[in-house]
């Protein structure tokens, strides 16, 4: 007999810790940020308020869906950072706030490849600006040395028409240091410890605004970032060395990247909105499940998930229906129903986790650690889809009326 599961798919969902194991809180049809308790932080006034992880930042991120569009609110360390701006999305690392804007043109089509431009905004934790200029694409650079060691990071930016420039930022003093690259045309960025782990210098190839070929190669010396070398190249010949293919690393051309390897950035989107629309939803549908990996086993009207490649049942036969989850995060699992109760089976090595049937509402992983060790948070979903409120694993709703 063929088996099959529901899969659980989630609309605009964020992954997101706990800050001081503060919660988005339903009050009413709106979330504020909140304790346990239901003391708010700021005020219900949000339809969407996501806890979000990023690069070892804890943050959230607010949004109120309006008639002609949708505005942004950044909580940092319980801190409104910025409020009710038309940014999509904000990702913090090394002290530094990126703000991603998406521009929609006047005349966009739907079908159209071009519907949407990404300007990146860059800020401090404060909420103060790093440049004066916004950009196509910011990429912020840490790994040149072991980040314990080390209070400086490169900012790459690219501006509108694609020209280059590279900073020196220093963590500590909270400002720019030193410019090592302006408004250059990029011939080729190549991270050096892909030839050689050892080697975390970055070789930059490039034309600058004079006109004149570079080869700039940057390495981490003496607890600072410095110029190892530098001289003047025929670009020319240097790009056609790298568009040949000899000699070389893959190159961005090779590899379908932008004009640097951009780690830790966010690349330009286009062909689909970036703001939520509506407050989410699940998605549900049928998918066969592979015989020589699980199946259902059903006695009894009821339930269990055999494995095969243990011979074991994952999940005993003790539940009238088995949900295959797509949980936002780390971990897989399964939704378990009782009756009108569901429950939680969350994958872990080298023991899982089950949290039996509880829960008047359906309800999806948002974060297993959330307030602390394997103590889950959790969004419920009410009998439309839609998303009603978030909660802990005792069944504890946070939620008021």
């Amino acid at each position: 007999m063929k088996r099959t599961l529901l899969i659980l798919i989630i609309l605009l969902s964020c992954v997101g810790y706990s800050q001081e194991t503060n919660v988005p809180y339903r009050v009413g049809d709106k979330f504020g940020l909140g304790n346990v308790n239901g003391k708010l932080i700021t005020p219900a006034e949000f339809d969407i308020l996501e806890p979000e992880d990023y690069n070892e930042y804890n943050y959230f991120i607010g949004y109120k869906l309006l008639n002609d569009g949708v505005l942004s609110t950044l909580i940092y360390k319980n801190k409104i950072i910025f409020k009710d701006k038309n940014y999509s999305k904000y990702y913090i690392n090394n002290g530094l706030i990126m703000a991603i804007e998406y521009k929609q043109p006047v005349k966009a089509s739907y079908h159209s490849n071009d519907d949407y431009k990404e300007t990146e905004h860059l800020y401090d934790l404060n909420g103060k600006k790093i440049f004066n200029n916004d950009f196509k694409s910011v990429s912020i650079i840490d790994d040149i040395a072991d980040r314990e060691k080390i209070d400086e990071i490169l900012i790459y930016t690219y501006d509108k028409n694609s020209l280059e420039c590279l900073y020196l930022y220093n963590k500590k003093l909270k400002k720019i240091t030193k410019t090592f690259i302006e408004n250059a045309k990029t011939i080729d960025v190549n991270f050096n410890y892909s030839d050689d782990y050892r080697d975390r210098s970055i070789t930059n190839i490039y034309v600058d605004k004079d006109g004149i070929g570079r080869k700039m190669i940057i390495e981490y010396k003496d607890k600072s970032i410095v110029i190892k070398s530098e001289e003047k190249i025929n670009y020319r010949a240097e790009k056609e060395r790298i568009d040949s293919g000899y000699d070389r690393v893959p190159t961005v051309e090779m590899i379908g990247e932008r004009p640097i390897i951009p780690q830790n950035s966010q690349e330009e989107k286009r062909g689909y909105y970036f703001l939520p629309k509506k407050i989410e939803e699940l998605k549900i549908y049928t998918e066969n499940l592979r015989e020589d990996e699980l199946f259902i086993v059903s006695k009894d009207n009821k339930q269990g998930l055999y494995q095969v490649y243990s011979k074991s049942f994952v999940i005993p036969i003790a539940y009238d229906e088995i949900i295959f989850a797509n949980f936002d995060g780390r971990n897989g699992g399964h939704i378990l129903r009782n009756g009108s109760k569901y429950g939680v089976y969350i994958y872990d090595y080298p023991k899982s986790k089950t949290i039996e049937p509880i829960f008047d509402k359906m309800p999806l992983l948002v974060n297993y650690n959330y307030f602390g060790e394997k103590k889950p948070l959790f969004k419920l979903y009410d009998d439309t889809g839609k998303l009603f409120c978030y909660a802990n694993e005792n069944g504890t709703l946070f939620y008021k009326p």
